[in-house]
């Protein structure tokens, strides 16, 4: 591999324990999504790669499975099952504008009806809720789900607004609230947020 990173280069590290994130692109409608959702995973599973899908996994060398923006499960929230059954233990709810989830970072909206049972259904589950990408009301949406089922959610790439004033990043406010419940906050390497 020609790339910087890759799993055969991860090899030389001990642990290494990495999120791979599925990326559904804004250009493409839900359904081109699940279907390259489907030829990603076909793929890496075809390469030989196994997904840590339980905490006694993360010893060595291990691979968590993710989902950025979950508008792929259409309107089918039957399909997280299928995802959890896959080792999808991580979904990032929304990416861009607005989806049948909810509202993104660029808009002022909420969870949609859907996007709250879809939410529910990700914590019952036991697949980790990531708030990073959306708008501040969805993220209230999503911590409310999620404490109320005693579960803690994650902001796995999103930086700090007051460091950097960019919509994508964590309001002090937020990122005091995910500090309080012990969550994880990472870094966005993007430029346009540091």
């Amino acid at each position: 591999s020609s790339l910087q990173a890759s799993f055969c280069k991860s090899k030389g590290f001990f642990p290494y324990i990495q999120v791979m994130a599925i990326w559904t692109n804004n250009a493409l409608t839900d359904s081109e999504g699940y279907k390259r959702y489907l030829s990603t995973y076909k793929f890496a599973k075809a390469q030989g790669v196994s997904f840590a899908t339980f905490a006694s996994e993360l010893t060595n060398s291990a691979l968590i499975l993710s989902i950025e923006d979950a508008r792929i499960i259409e309107d089918d929230i039957s399909r997280l099952s299928s995802l959890y059954s896959d080792g999808v233990r991580i979904i990032t709810p929304l990416w861009k504008d607005i989806s049948r989830i909810g509202g993104a970072w660029n808009t002022n909206l909420g969870l949609t009806d859907f996007g709250k049972k879809a939410i529910s259904k990700m914590v019952e589950l036991g697949i980790t809720v990531d708030l990073s990408h959306a708008s501040c009301r969805s993220f209230y949406d999503i911590l409310l789900i999620c404490v109320e089922a005693g579960k803690i959610p994650i902001a796995s790439h999103s930086n700090s607004y007051f460091a950097c004033p960019h919509r994508r990043n964590l309001l002090k406010s937020q990122a005091r609230d995910l500090i309080g419940l012990n969550s994880l906050i990472g870094i966005s390497l993007a430029p346009e947020h540091l």
